[in-house]
């Protein structure tokens, strides 16, 4: 058995900066001592679990918190060893424990024991089975590579497993239909360069940006990152939205007459629009939330959907929150199962009970960036347990 380490990356803008400008660095790192073909199968194993939504999210909530917040280049303040709990938590998990399938099934010391500073400006430690690499700062375009020494080239899965075995050799073996332990590698290794297919890979770059000592270079720019165009049309999709049509939701809103844009809502794609419009109506008149809560439920109404998420609609007050979901609980009732309500910063806790009272067949709800702080739900968790029973997931910063 060897060690391998792996370190998770992420763009993050330093503490006291005046540009915005964001650096990769490093918010985790993990030495686990294994075998050679347990990292080509951690590997997918992680990067499939952060592109899940729900983990996805908490993700992108715990490196929103890590903005600003620590030094560059191991300047102060320094990043403690867990600065992004959860994340870490998934990575101990794909790592450590393996059970996809029965005659195989992998566990390990599930623990946070061999986590490394991420402050380290170098691979600290002795890995003579490699390096794994993952980029996590947009979960839903993840990259990853491998290095085998420091300062060496990042490779991909293909790369990696060629440090050890040829692998047209590996495609017969595991072609074979032999039973011997080395035909067990050969499938595993054959299956995860075929898991990580099209996945992006880590250029030298990258490395150098987030492990500056180690590949010898001063103060490196940031690469454009596909992050940067995905905002760049966020911002530009309202404005588009406001030139169309403005003027008519505007006009209905006004008069309190939303009934005279249901033609508009019968053109496919028109209600994503008005959706995406009334997110940026500041306050939004109670007729807005009317017209929101028809929309929703032709949505429900038209799909199997059971997740509802109000986490785009930021300037809504809590009194308006418990007026969609009580009329959603008449419309749809026992229907909805998960509610996200991230990025309120006017919702309380008695807005979490009113809606924990209207629907009280949910099974997840989502309060990642809200007013609610931890102090406060805690306390109603402690005088209230009744209200949560019923729920899975409770996704708050007070958990995590």
């Amino acid at each position: 058995m060897g060690w391998h380490q792996v370190s998770i990356i992420a763009r993050l803008i330093p503490h006291g900066s005046t540009t915005g400008k964001p650096y990769y660095r490093c918010i985790a790192a993990y030495r686990h001592q294994c075998l050679f073909e347990i990292p080509p199968l951690a590997a997918p194993r992680f990067l499939t679990l952060i592109k899940n939504e729900d983990n996805a999210e908490i993700i992108r909530d715990e490196l929103r918190r890590a903005q600003y917040k620590y030094g560059h280049r191991r300047k102060r303040p320094l990043m403690p060893t867990m600065p992004c709990p959860y994340t870490l938590h998934l990575l101990v998990q794909a790592w450590n424990m393996d059970l996809g399938s029965a005659e195989d099934a992998y566990v390990s010391d599930v623990s946070n024991d061999s986590t490394l500073d991420p402050n380290l400006g170098r691979f600290d430690k002795d890995n003579n089975e490699g390096i794994s690499i993952i980029d996590v700062t947009d979960p839903s375009d993840p990259g990853y590579c491998f290095v085998y020494r420091p300062g060496g080239e990042p490779m991909d899965m293909k790369g990696y497993i060629a440090e050890y075995f040829g692998m047209s050799d590996m495609q017969k073996l595991a072609e074979s239909g032999k039973t011997e332990p080395t035909t067990r590698i050969a499938v595993s290794a054959v299956k995860a360069v075929s898991d990580l297919e099209g996945m992006r890979v880590l250029t030298s770059d990258a490395l150098a940006e987030a492990w500056p000592d180690v590949y010898n270079i001063g103060d490196p720019s940031p690469e454009p990152h596909s992050t940067e165009s995905a905002e760049l049309q966020k911002q530009i999709v309202p404005s588009l939205v406001d030139l169309t049509l403005s003027p008519a939701v505007d006009n209905a809103l006004a008069s309190n007459d939303i009934e005279q844009l249901e033609y508009l809502l019968m053109i496919p794609g028109k209600s994503e629009l008005v959706k995406k419009f009334l997110m940026t109506k500041n306050p939004l008149p109670d007729s807005g939330t009317a017209l929101l809560t028809n929309i929703i439920t032709h949505e429900f109404e038209s799909t199997s959907r059971v997740i509802l998420d109000l986490s785009g609609y930021t300037y809504l007050s809590s009194d308006q929150v418990v007026h969609i979901v009580n009329a959603l609980a008449d419309t749809l009732p026992d229907r909805i199962l998960s509610l996200k309500l991230s990025g309120n910063q006017n919702i309380s806790t008695m807005t979490v009970v009113e809606v924990l009272k209207a629907f009280p067949q949910l099974l997840r709800l989502v309060l990642l960036n809200t007013s609610i702080t931890k102090n406060q739900l805690l306390e109603l968790v402690s005088t209230s347990p009744n209200l949560f029973f019923n729920l899975h997931d409770l996704v708050h910063p007070a958990f995590l």
